[in-house]
């Protein structure tokens, strides 16, 4: 198991907010190219929406610099996408 680590600022200028239900490569891939081509001057926030295929507990494991919301339930997009918001301080 490979950990990705997403920087993190300290005083964020930008806060990306992620939602996902499933989709463990894409959400890697997007991860990795957001640390590998952007300055560090954000923060990641990522509210998994109970995703059946274990794409939360892979984000919790292998994934460094994030916040990380697992919800209990699938709460649609905009639900989570306002919960991610709600926790944003960029």
């Amino acid at each position: 198991m490979t950990t990705l680590a997403v920087p993190r600022a300290d005083n964020p200028l930008l806060s990306v907010v992620m939602v996902t239900y499933g989709g463990w490569e894409w959400m890697k891939e997007s991860l990795a190219a957001l640390a590998e081509h952007t300055d560090p001057v954000y923060e990641v926030i990522v509210v998994d929406n109970a995703s059946p295929d274990g794409t939360g507990e892979r984000l919790q494991s292998e994934v460094t610099g994030i916040t990380l919301v697992l919800n209990d339930r699938n709460t649609g997009f905009g639900p989570a996408a306002n919960q991610g918001a709600g926790l944003a301080s960029g």
